[in-house]
């Protein structure tokens, strides 16, 4: 496969069809299509068909422009390294950021970032467990800020570097005049309906520790939810529970208003963000800058916490 070739796979899934793809590449159509066809000689399987909704990637061609993908971010982040090495504060980063570090990190991060490549694109995605390591897996992201429970971190050592940057507590989260809200136990919360962000694997697994720890059974979830933006409304307005970091109800936080804390007894659990990396993919400079951007917000929050 040729690097134009890369491209001319890609562009055809980004534009949808074969026509428009040429036009965005500046060629013929038909030469597109004679380009895809020794392609697919090259690979011996066919990576595209027609159907009733335009043309489709087939299983083989998504695997094919999966890489083919990959291949060409690492592509653009060569131009940006060798660009940055020579003194230009120009390219792009993109990071991965979870609701938390998105709201006490990222901030103060990029804006010093800026400071030192103005000309720098930062492109944030908020990205929620285990989807964040996919993405990254995949190239689309330089560099990810958030969860990885321990478990998964272990697993995943050979392909990941996750680096622990601080911890945040986690807390029951209600409306403000929601039937539960003076509950002080576990077990008083055993009939509630849960709403969760991500996966039941991911951070949110501690809910079912806690009840676990309580001789309760596994909470019902009623609701899962990969933003923090369907989240808010859905507990402002239901009887729905939450278990999330207080630091998003807190002051300034994006669900302060209307949402209270269920004070419980038991020992509330925190989860751990981390700043994960992958092993066998380099950081740009910029990237690199960055990353010690959001160490260094880091370090100010967890001494501000301990303050």
């Amino acid at each position: 496969m040729k690097l134009n070739q890369i491209d001319q796979l890609v562009a055809i899934a980004e534009h949808g069809g074969l026509r428009s793809a040429a036009r965005a590449m500046e060629m013929s159509a038909p030469a597109l299509a004679k380009s895809l066809k020794a392609l697919e000689q090259e690979y011996g399987v066919p990576l595209l068909h027609r159907s009733v909704r335009g043309l489709q990637f087939t299983e083989y061609g998504q695997v094919v422009l999966k890489r083919a993908r990959s291949i060409q971010l690492e592509m653009i982040r060569s131009h940006d390294e060798i660009a940055q090495m020579r003194g230009q504060k120009t390219g792009t980063v993109a990071v991965g950021g979870s609701p938390v570090s998105a709201a006490l990190l990222l901030p103060a991060a990029i804006d010093s970032l800026l400071k030192l490549y103005p000309d720098v694109s930062v492109k944030v995605v908020d990205t929620i467990f285990p989807n964040s390591l996919e993405r990254l897996s995949d190239g689309e992201l330089d560099f990810v800020v958030g969860p990885m429970p321990l478990a998964v971190a272990s697993k995943a050592a050979s392909a990941f570097e996750a680096t622990a940057l601080f911890y945040s507590k986690l807390g029951v989260l209600a409306r403000a005049d929601h039937p539960l809200i003076h509950a002080s136990s576990v077990s008083e919360l055993d009939a509630a309906n849960w709403v969760i962000i991500g996966s039941p694997t991911g951070p949110s697994s501690l809910m079912e520790v806690m009840f676990r720890e309580a001789g309760l059974g596994v909470p019902h979830i009623a609701v899962m939810s990969d933003s923090l933006a369907a989240i808010g409304p859905l507990v402002r307005n239901t009887d729905l529970l939450a278990l999330l970091p207080l630091d998003l109800a807190s002051h300034g936080g994006p669900l302060e208003a209307g949402v209270a804390q269920i004070r419980l007894a038991a020992h509330s659990p925190s989860i751990r963000i981390s700043l994960i990396t992958r092993r066998d993919k380099p950081l740009t400079p910029a990237a690199q800058a960055l990353v010690a951007q959001v160490r260094r917000a880091a370090r100010i929050l967890v001494q501000n916490q301990k303050d």
